[in-house]
């Protein structure tokens, strides 16, 4: 199994890319996504008097990681989730995550705005890529079913988390793809290009 982790800023077509890959090689593709993997609400840390979704102590990655390892080995693994190829009925207000029992494929896509944030996960990855837009663009392309962070949540949490911990990541990617004034079809196939050579 090839490891391969997609990461960029909220919005910038990260999961869009993930699941079309998934459709279109349902027999190749498995996906996880680092939005399934969120800690308990009570336990997310804060930052200025806000819940803070956007650092790496948010995210359960032990349970990530372990769930990778799984994969790799051959097993499967079940998980509650809302993802948009596994879950297509999620509702942000009635959230409701399904459990899904995922089965390893050829290839294992990692995905989420964290997904190279933690070293441990990041050595398990064959490839990555890192999408890059303007956060201001993108935040405007965030899709309706997800959170929709208020002015003040993006000033104090989410602008300071993009510069700490997704930015520094396009140094670390083996592919950066420049999304700014590109269709998600032209940014899909530019990765479908390369992940299908994997």
């Amino acid at each position: 199994m090839k490891i391969v982790g997609i990461t960029g800023g909220s919005g910038s077509g990260k999961s869009t890319i993930a699941v079309m890959l998934c459709k279109k090689y349902p027999e190749k593709f498995a996906l996880l996504q680092v939005d399934d993997y969120f800690k308990p609400v009570e336990e997310i840390p804060l930052r200025e008097g806000l819940k803070n979704f956007e650092c790496p102590e948010s995210i359960r990655f032990d349970d990530l990681y372990r769930d990778i390892l799984l994969l790799k080995s051959g097993s499967s693994i079940t998980i509650k989730t809302k993802s948009e190829l596994y879950n297509p009925h999620f509702d942000r207000e009635k959230k409701n995550k399904i459990e899904y029992t995922i089965l390893p494929k050829q290839i294992l896509i990692v995905e989420g705005f964290l997904a190279l944030s933690d070293q441990k996960l990041f050595e398990l990855y064959d490839h990555t890529f890192y999408f890059d837009m303007p956060i201001e663009q993108s935040l405007a392309r965030r899709s309706s079913n997800k959170f929709t962070p208020d002015a003040t949540y993006i000033s104090r949490v989410l602008l300071p988390m993009h510069e700490k911990y997704i930015v520094p990541m396009k140094t670390r990617a083996t592919t950066v793809i420049s999304c700014e004034g590109k269709t998600i079809e032209e940014v899909y196939t530019q990765v479908e290009n390369v992940i299908t050579t994997l």
